[in-house]
């Protein structure tokens, strides 16, 4: 995204009950996977500006 910054680290976040319960960078649980591959995730407390969305 940004060369000064450069990659993003890569992992699975593990959502219990609307709560994060582990990030990894292998997790391995019986749950829904979601594909974000090419998002960012943040949890809900940091509101992302308009600027900084992607078009989807």
């Amino acid at each position: 995204m940004d060369p000064g910054i450069g990659d993003l680290p890569q992992g699975d976040v593990l959502n219990e009950d609307g709560t994060i319960a582990a990030v990894e960078c292998e997790i391995t649980a019986g749950a829904e996977v979601l594909d974000m591959t090419g998002r960012i995730v943040v949890p809900g407390f940091a509101p992302v500006p308009p600027w900084g969305r992607g078009p989807c």
